[in-house]
């Protein structure tokens, strides 16, 4: 960056064979602070990708590279301009292999300095991703000494003040250390991971926000972290002492003996004894007497949930799930074989507790999904169960206040299963709804809340009624703003489709023929769905709904009737008859009686008299082609094509076809 101030600014030059170099930078208040070093030959060369140098962001530092000078003095600025230089006096001292991306003598926020005088002193392999000599909020200093005397570690909390960590060993070194492992850094509350090899005693040090130090010692004859994955920070130890940090700086122990304690396989981007706001600890424990679950909300307020089996294993968790985790709400996600009871606890965002209880034989929760929320409260959360020959089968609900809603439905065998990628079951963001598919049950009952709370349903009675083949994307008796219900009926008299506007009314419309099927439903394609609808009173009698549309295909039917509404409930009709139509191979992206606004018909048509495309302005003209073609065919429409659509129209009612 040269000659650029954002917030503050600064000056980058590289000199040849000047007799002075001057570095120039400014504070946010346009105070000017110089830094002047007289050397015969300096040069600023290898400055690698993303490295700031001498620029000011809040606050900036110095990067510079000396080949063969006396001393090297690192000068870095901090937010007020107060300046800050550390000196090492060595033969040769050479800052190699810097990898992309890396800070380096950077501060944002206050300013560190370490001193260590030692006869080689080198930084050296810096990983990818690892901050070096940098402070976001709080920082740390890494360094890596080979045949030190002793090892100084030294941090900085956002007020100044230093918090010093000392280990005398006679050959110490820091190895391993993984790709994004943050070491010796504070990101709110931070952490020190350390790796010994045959060392007396391990003092983990952590500091909080304000600087408050907690300290966890263990005392072992040969303790050694090995093996750390891709973000991973793990405390393998003989007693295992666990100790989070709340955001206030409040400590939480809890302490486990048993004979033998390990912690294994812990999958990718699982959060292990990490606080993020509120944090929680997931252990795997094998042939432990008691297991002990301990969360804590934002409050710093604990709960606890102990289950006592002979034999407790937590395996298989999914990429992505949080376990024991709080993120301003929380929940438990536990899989047990052979308990006695199964018991789901959930925190909402004032640390208040809902558990459910259900006893049965055999209760196992398998085969979650990916993206299916389990257990989990994101401003109003919901509960996933798959229960295998169980009495009755109750959804839990949460609403935003934390207010609980139960539906019970007794079966001889309810299962649920198969629940396809992104789709919504048991879930309320706003609105919620519920995905059941019922094999032989007696009576289908479709329960949606709305934003308030309230709960309408729609129950249908038929011999065996089936929801089948939900494609990808498609919402199922899910309300977002307003939403819809989708029915593949197989022999049933009448097909009703229900919809529900967002204050929880209910419109219907019922089309009585012999053999009605709903089939092959497109990717991407809107049936029977409102995105902002409203109800309004009218005496249309069929669709009542602001928005909207209705996809019908039909077998053997006498008359084609498409229908589509506009925003202000007028109604607009097409009527075709015709021995045999067919509406078959809609393209990718084509709206098909979808109003977003307003919509529009495509029709592909074989073997009619005449095509007819009509088309309506925002002030209701109407502008009509008409083709008269003995074999007229609509093939291979483009993706994207509007064909008999409106932006911004109105229609009108079809009750009203015969004044049309």
């Amino acid at each position: 960056m040269v000659l650029t101030i954002q917030g503050c600014g600064g000056v980058l030059l590289t000199y040849l064979d000047c007799e002075d170099v001057v570095f120039t930078t400014l504070d946010c208040c346009g105070a000017v602070a110089s830094t002047t070093l007289d050397c015969g030959a300096v040069m600023l060369t290898s400055i690698g990708c993303g490295v700031l140098v001498l620029t000011i962001e809040g606050c900036g530092g110095v990067l510079l590279t000396y080949l063969g000078c006396e001393d090297v003095v690192f000068t870095t600025l901090d937010c007020c301009g107060a300046v800050g230089s550390t000196t090492v006096d060595c033969g040769a001292v050479m800052l190699t292999s810097l990898g992309c991306g890396d800070m380096v003598l950077t501060i944002e926020g206050s300013v560190g300095f370490t001193t260590v005088d030692c006869g080689a002193v080198m930084l050296t392999s810096i990983g990818c991703g690892v901050m070096v000599l940098t402070i976001e909020g709080c920082g740390g200093v890494l360094l890596t000494y080979l045949g030190c005397e002793d090892v100084v570690f030294t941090t900085l909390d956002c007020c100044g003040a230093v918090a010093s960590t000392t280990l005398d060993c006679g050959a110490r070194m820091s190895t391993s250390i993984g790709c994004g492992v943050l070491v010796l850094t504070i990101e709110g509350c931070g952490g020190v991971l350390l790796t010994y090899l045959d060392c007396e005693d391990v003092v983990f040090t952590t500091l909080d926000c304000c600087g408050a130090v907690g300290s966890t010692t263990v005392d072992c004859g040969a303790v050694m972290l090995t093996s750390l994955g891709c973000g991973d920070m793990v405390l393998t130890i003989e007693d295992v002492v666990f100790t989070t940090l709340d955001c206030c700086g409040a400590v939480a122990s809890t302490t486990l003996d048993c004979g033998a304690v390990m912690l294994t396989s812990i999958g990718c981007g699982v959060l292990v004894l990490t606080i993020e706001g509120c944090g929680g600890v997931l252990l795997t424990y094998l042939d432990c007497e008691d297991v002990v679950f301990t969360t804590l909300d934002c409050c710093a307020a604990v709960g606890f949930t102990t289950v006592d089996c002979g034999g407790v294993v937590l395996t298989s968790i999914g990429c992505g799930v949080m376990v024991l985790t709080i993120e301003g709400c929380g929940g438990v996600l536990l899989t047990y074989l052979g308990c006695e009871d199964v018991v789901f606890t959930t925190l909402d965002c004032c640390g208040a507790v809902a558990s459910t209880t259900l006893d049965c034989g055999a209760a196992m929760l398998t085969s979650i999904g990916c993206g299916v929320l389990v257990l989990t409260i994101e401003g109003c959360g919901g509960v996933l169960l798959t229960y295998l020959d169980c009495e009755d089968v109750v959804f839990t609900t949460l609403d935003c206040c934390g207010a609980v809603g139960f539906t019970t439905l007794d079966c001889a065998a309810v299962m649920l299963t198969y629940i396809g990628c992104a789709v919504m079951v048991l879930t309320i963001e706003g609105c919620g709804g519920v995905l059941l598919t019922y094999l032989g049950c007696e009576d289908v009952v479709f329960t949606t809340l709305d934003s308030c709370g309230a709960v309408a349903s729609t129950n249908l009675d038929c011999g065996a009624v089936m929801l089948t083949s939900i494609g990808c994307g498609v919402l199922v008796l899910t309300i977002e703003g307003c939403g819809g219900v989708m029915l593949t009926y197989l022999g049933c008299e009448d097909v009703v489709f229900t919809i529900v506007d967002c204050c929880g009314a209910v419109q219907s419309t019922t089309v009585d023929c012999g053999a009605v099927m709903l089939t092959s439903i497109g990717c991407g394609v809107l049936v029977l769905t409102i995105e902002g609808c409203q109800v309004v009173e009218s005496w249309c009698l069929l669709l009542r709904v602001v928005c909207g549309g209705v996809l019908l295909r039909y077998l053997g039917c006498e008359d084609v009737v498409f229908t589509t509404l506009d925003c202000c409930v007028a109604v607009a009709s097409t009527t075709l008859d015709c021995g045999a139509v067919m509406l078959t191979s809609i393209g990718c992206g084509v709206l098909v009686l979808t109003i977003q606004g307003c919509g529009g018909v495509l029709l592909p048509y074989l073997d009619c008299e005449d095509v007819v495309f009509t088309t309506l302005d925002c002030c209701g003209a109407v502008a009509s082609t008409t083709l008269d073609c003995g074999t007229v065919m609509l093939t291979s429409l483009g993706c994207g094509v509007m064909v008999l659509t409106i932006e911004g129209c109105v229609w009108r009612c079809a009750a009203n076809i015969s004044g049309l």
